[in-house]
């Protein structure tokens, strides 16, 4: 049985809506990306000529990882980056 990710909770007053970290954001939307193309790690390093160590570090959140880096993936994955810049809360 395929397991589904949860929906997000709308925000609310006494549930705000947390943004977080750009490089977490950039590591979740990479994972989101590689588990939805369904491409084994070994593939992905081929194709973007990395070891696939490398690739296990750009989806591990705790290994810091350049945003050109993981930019590079998500292109190689068919997605871009895109940032938006708001006032602070």
């Amino acid at each position: 049985m395929a397991q589904l990710d949860p929906e997000p909770s709308r925000a609310t007053k006494r549930r705000p809506l947390v943004v977080p970290p750009v490089p977490i954001a950039l590591k979740a939307a990479l994972y989101e990306a590689f588990r939805n193309a369904g491409v084994p790690q070994r593939r992905l390093a081929r194709d973007l000529e990395v070891a696939e160590s490398e690739v296990r570090r750009m989806l591990d959140p705790d290994h810091t990882t350049k945003a050109g880096t993981i930019d590079r993936a998500l292109r190689r994955l068919g997605k871009c980056v895109s940032v938006t810049v708001g006032e602070a809360a």
